[in-house]
Order: structure tokens, then C-alpha cells, then sequence
């Protein structure tokens, strides 16, 4: 049976792109934003991370739960799909990369690193592989590497099970954050294991919800999903034990709340899908507009008028999404669906 689109998850997408731009075009764009300052937004972005790692790991088991992913033809079909829908706009970012850099000595050495994805198991090359967006892939294909074995464990716990672990993961992802702020130690943001954790978290989330069988209640997870990203927001502002304390719970709050929103079957919601799917190249190739591409930064940089500056950057960044999902992208994955039909 066909599972309903999670369209408020698509909803949290957006919004964590959206900012993550702010924030970039902010510290990296020149760009300037009346009602955000720079340390707000990277406070917001972390935890817009964080929670991004959660959806994903939310995402999957939501998608493959009733698939055994202990049997060989599912296990291969799901990695080719997430090879598929993964690799291709990160190797398109390693490769210009590579010729946006000067240091060609650099480049040939550090290469394997980035193709093989494995850059966030070495910190110390973490400025001078790439700036702060093929880390999050690294991480992400150790979590989705992880994930069969994860899910087939987690539908053979018991529910009490589930919980205790689940109680165990958030108490130890609350403690690192504050133990990190108290000591002011290296954090968690591109570390793999704790990349994990919080994806994990999200896979452990989504085996303890139940859908909803109909949309009687959709004004009520409406107003609990958007209070819920209001409350993140304002959390972002603070970065206070108590605070980091209850962040994890705090991100929970609009995922639960989009889980259980059923959308109408009836309608396409083609804008959200829209957004949904180029939300990933959107994030990821925002490193050929800012620092690394110079020429084209300090170019859009001489605009004067900051509106203009900005929709400069969102114009070219979202062609870019556009060229590159359509005549990139989709005909790779057409030619590994018609390959995938041939065997």
C-alpha cells in the first residue's frame, strides 16, 4: 500500500534551505538582513542541520519500513537508489571544485578523500576540502550506509524498547551539546558518529508515531507544526544549558506534527514538490557561488543595492537547481531506471 506524502516534511525542507541561504549568503554573500544578525543565523543553522539529519533518517523509515531490508534484491535496490539520488551532484561539486581551486598540488592529493566521500573522518581537511556543504553529504553516506542494519534491528524491538533507546540517544545528544558550550571543546557539527546519532534519532522517532487514518485534525497539526518551527527559531536566539537541554525535543516538535498531518489526495501540492526536489542541489551547490567561486562572488559583491545582491545570488543559485536537475540529474536517473527494468 502506497504511503501518503509527508508534505509538511517537504514544508521543513524549505525552510531549512531557504535559511541555510540566509545564513551563507550572509557570512560568505555580503548580504545583509534587517531582522537577522550573523550569530543568530549560525546558532539557527546548526540546529536547522541537526534537524535535517533527524528528517532524513524520519524520512527513510518512513519510506522502507515495510520493506525487508535484510533481503539481498531490496538491500541492493535501496543503495542504488540513494546512489543515485546522492552522488551525482556531489561528484558535480568535487569535480569544479577541483578547478576552482589554485592549488593544483592540493587538489591531486586530497581528491580520493573527497571522491570516496570520507573528508569528515579527517577534521583537519575540513577548509581545505570544500566550504560547509559536501561534509553533510560524508555524513550522510555513513548514516545511509548504516540504515538497513538500523531499521531491521529497530521493527524487532519491542516498543518499550524503542523508547528506552530513543531516551538514551536524546539524553546523549542533550549532554554532548552541553558539554561542548561548558568546555568549549570541538563540537558535533561535521562529525560523523554524532552526524548519526541524530539520524538514528529520527529513524527511532518515526518507529514509535502513527499516521493518521483520516484529516479531521489537520487545522490542530497545522497550528502544532508551525508552533513548533516558532519555537526553534526562537531557541536559536539563546544558547543557555536549559536551552541546549531540550533543543533535540524542541526539533521533534514540527516533525511529529507533519507526520501526523494527512494531505488531501486530491491535490498535486506541485510548488512543495518543486521545492522538495531541488532542495538538496540547492544546498549543495551553493559552494560554486560563494568563496570558492571568487570571481563570480566578488562580481555579484559589487552590486551595490543589497535586495538586488541577494536575488542575484537566489537567481542564479535556483537556474542552477533547475539546469542541473533537469539535464543532469533526471536523465541519469532515467538511464539507471532503464538499466534496473533490462535485469
Amino acid at each position: 500500500m502506497k504511503k501518503d506524502r509527508l508534505v509538511l516534511i517537504d514544508v521543513l525542507r524549505i525552510l531549512f534551505m531557504v535559511f541555510i541561504f540566509i545564513r551563507h549568503s550572509a557570512t560568505m554573500g555580503g548580504c545583509k538582513y534587517t531582522w537577522f544578525d550573523v550569530p543568530f543565523l549560525r546558532s539557527l543553522n546548526g540546529n536547522m542541520l541537526s534537524a535535517f539529519f533527524i528528517i532524513s533518517g524520519f524520512s527513510l523509515f518512513y519510506v522502507y519500513s515495510n520493506k525487508d531490508l535484510f533481503n539481498y534484491d531490496n538491500l541492493t535496490i535501496f543503495y542504488k537508489k540513494r546512489v543515485i539520488s546522492i552522488l551525482p551532484f556531489y561528484l558535480l561539486v568535487v569535480i569544479c571544485h577541483f578547478f576552482l581551486e589554485s592549488d593544483l598540488k592540493t587538489n591531486m592529493g586530497l581528491l580520493p578523500i573527497e571522491i570516496t566521500g570520507t573528508h569528515t573522518f579527517f577534521n583537519n581537511t575540513f577548509s581545505l576540502l570544500h566550504n560547509g556543504t559536501t561534509w553533510f553529504v560524508s555524513c550522510l553516506l555513513l548514516s545511509i550506509f548504516l540504515f538497513p542494519l538500523l531499521q531491521e534491528l529497530i521493527k524487532r524491538f519491542s516498543p518499550k524498547k524503542r523508547i528506552i533507546l530513543f531516551v538514551l540517544l536524546l539524553t546523549f545528544l542533550s549532554y554532548s551539546s552541553i558539554m561542548f558550550n561548558m568546555f568549549s571543546i570541538t563540537n558535533t557539527y561535521s562529525n560523523p558518529l554524532f552526524r548519526n546519532f541524530e539520524f538514528s534519532l529520527g529513524v527511532l522517532f518515526c518507529s514509535m508515531i502513527k499516521t493518521p487514518s483520516d484529516n479531521s485534525k489537520n487545522w490542530l497539526y497545522l497550528l502544532g507544526f508551525f508552533g513548533g518551527v516558532a519555537l526553534l527559531f526562537y531557541i536559536s536566539k539563546y544558547s543557555t544549558n536549559i536551552i541546549l537541554l531540550v533543543k533535540y525535543l524542541v526539533m521533534l516538535i514540527p516533525i511529529f506534527f507533519a507526520a501526523k498531518y494527512k494531505p488531501n489526495p486530491n491535490r498535486k501540492y506541485r510548488i512543495i514538490s518543486f521545492g522538495a526536489l531541488i532542495s538538496y542541489p540547492f544546498y549543495i551547490l551553493q559552494d560554486l557561488i560563494w568563496n570558492k567561486n571568487k570571481w563570480l562572488n566578488d562580481l555579484i559583491r559589487q552590486i551595490s543595492n543589497n535586495y538586488l545582491r541577494i536575488l542575484t545570488f537566489l537567481g542564479i543559485l535556483i537556474a542552477l537547481c533547475v539546469i542541473t536537475t533537469y539535464f543532469y540529474q533526471k536523465p541519469i536517473e532515467k538511464l539507471f531506471k532503464r538499466k534496473n527494468e533490462k535485469t
